[in-house]
């Protein structure tokens, strides 16, 4: 797995990578823009990957947290592999959350699993609580707990499903 700068973007290619723990914000993978959008994230996916936090934690816990920032943020999920993120218990748990920016699935597979969350608190697969999410090739699944506040997917604005498949 490397990052590299690819037509101006910064590009995170995942190939076969694995990732057990948790880093920087209570995050498997943690990626912050800056603040004029002027450096979007392209992540290719090749080969199985897996980012797994265990849980049992009284912390919030994110498998990818991707943060946009103040501007016009896109991320893009592309590649012909597969990305699996599982999340444990913790007082929140989220797959994959992205702040203040919108989500494009355009290839591979997206799998992302979740534990159970604090009373108020939430358990989410895939949120975009800002922004969009369109997808426009690849698969989405996404799945929650049982905590009463749970959702596989949450987004506060438009989904958009161009093409591809979600459950």
């Amino acid at each position: 797995s490397y990052v590299a700068i690819e037509n101006g973007s910064m590009v995170l290619t995942l190939n076969n990578f694995k990732f057990i723990g948790c880093g920087h914000n209570d995050s498997g993978i943690y990626y912050q823009s800056d603040a004029n959008g002027n450096t979007p994230l392209i992540i290719k996916i090749e080969g199985d990957n897996e980012i797994t936090l265990p849980g049992g934690t009284d912390k919030s816990l994110y498998g990818f947290f991707l943060f946009g920032g103040n501007g016009d943020h896109v991320f893009t999920i592309t590649g012909s592999g597969s990305l699996t993120v599982t999340v444990g218990d913790g007082n929140l748990s989220n797959g994959i959350f992205v702040q203040q920016a919108d989500l494009v699935l355009a290839g591979g597979t997206v799998t992302a699993n979740v534990g159970s969350a604090g009373a108020e608190f939430k358990s989410l697969g895939v949120s975009v609580p800002q922004g969009t999410l369109t997808i426009d090739g690849g698969t989405l699944k996404a799945s929650g707990s049982t905590t009463s506040a749970s959702r596989g997917v949450n987004v506060n604005k438009n989904v958009t499903i161009k093409s591809g498949e979600h459950s």
